[in-house]
């Protein structure tokens, strides 16, 4: 009775676009994020290389799929998509896991 409750913008957005977590994996992909060799859990990580062109935020996530589906999306819709960074903290459960990319502290795709 005193929980915090579940957000149901995200379950809309999932509903409506089904697949919306295997295109923010491949922008994530193309845009120097990849999945590192030594961990089990096969979440997508920073690379690390400033060589190759611009960072994976999500801000750019949010754009690429706004152009990609001619739809607005919030921020917080984006993130909740995602991997949260403390699962045993209450607030893991607003995040539904979609897209195998970490939360970060500054809007980054990286841990």
């Amino acid at each position: 009775m005193l929980q915090r409750k579940v957000p149901k913008a995200v379950l809309k957005v999932l509903t409506k676009f089904p697949n919306m977590g295997k295109d923010i994996e491949e922008f994530a992909r193309s845009r120097k994020v990849g999945a590192d060799a030594w961990r089990r859990t096969g979440v997508l990580t920073f690379n690390g290389n400033s060589r190759t062109g611009p960072n994976a935020t999500y801000k750019r996530i949010q754009q690429h799929l706004e152009t990609k589906y001619h739809c607005k999306f919030g921020y917080g819709t984006i993130v909740q998509m995602c991997v949260a960074r403390n699962k045993h903290r209450l607030s893991a459960r607003r995040y539904k896991e979609v897209a195998k990319l970490p939360v970060a502290e500054r809007g980054r795709v990286s841990l």
